[in-house]
């Protein structure tokens, strides 16, 4: 678990705001996400203005609580999240998050360029995130192939998208979950990535095989038609079909 830990542990938020601009990474969506500089060294620096705030607040939890969510959500599933952490000295204002900088390497190397074998393992993790915490899933409209980066020094693929949109996990009164709109999404968002990453026929298939057996566990709480559909998209692909032929059947 590399949330909060490590050299951004101890994160001060006058060395956050007094490191100088390297480089603007994007001002879409109320984010200001920039490559900073100090005497330490570059790290990246990401600023939620109100309008991002309220966005990932709408969970219905404030946005400190949404970022403890994230990282356990990411942790019970396996998967690694780059070296960061939230100032909370910000949370008052506008939040601020600081995470490591992999270098150009790392922003140019994504998942595409692991070993067959690490791809299948990361597949099969990210399946997990429908799951693996009680009341929260990712939102998928986050979760893009660019997510994710090589950490050099590891070699491992490492998250490096670290806003913390989240979506709920609700019930209805029966007890069965109300979540197939945006566990569908997810599970397409997933087919999408793993076809962007696999480098052949074969990975493809061997990645989609993992997600399947991990993110089917979704379908034990809610086993409605538009779930199964947006699941079978991922499925076919386990047993060989490619995005095309599936697009030919009108997935």
């Amino acid at each position: 678990m590399t949330v909060n830990s490590g050299e951004f542990a101890d994160f001060t938020l006058d060395r956050a705001m007094d490191a100088e601009v390297v480089d603007t990474f994007s001002t879409r969506n109320g984010k200001l996400v920039e490559l900073v500089r100090d005497e330490h060294g570059e790290f990246v620096r990401r600023k939620y203005l109100p309008e991002a705030v309220r966005e990932v607040e709408q969970v219905g939890v404030p946005f400190g609580d949404a970022w403890s969510a994230f990282g356990q959500m990411f942790e019970g599933a396996g998967l690694e999240i780059v070296d960061c952490a939230l100032i909370e000295d910000t949370l008052d204002d506008d939040p601020i998050i600081v995470a490591k900088f992999l270098g150009d390497l790392g922003r140019e190397a994504g998942p595409k360029a692991l070993p067959s074998d690490a791809k299948v393992q990361l597949a099969g993790n990210i399946g997990r995130l429908l799951t693996s915490h009680p009341d929260f899933m990712p939102d998928s409209q986050g979760f893009l192939p660019d997510a994710f980066a090589i950490d050099p020094a590891s070699s491992r693929a490492v998250l490096v998208d670290v806003d913390p949109y989240l979506k709920r996990r609700e019930t209805d009164r029966f007890g069965a979950r109300r979540t197939e709109a945006s566990q569908g999404a997810f599970m397409r968002r997933g087919g999408w990535n793993i076809a962007e990453w696999a480098a052949n026929d074969d990975e493809r298939t061997a990645m989609a095989t993992a997600f399947c057996r991990t993110a089917g566990d979704a379908l034990k709480d809610d086993s409605s038609m538009e779930l199964v559909n947006q699941f079978s998209y991922v499925h076919f692909m386990s047993n060989g079909m490619s995005p095309d032929q599936l697009k030919q059947m009108g997935y």
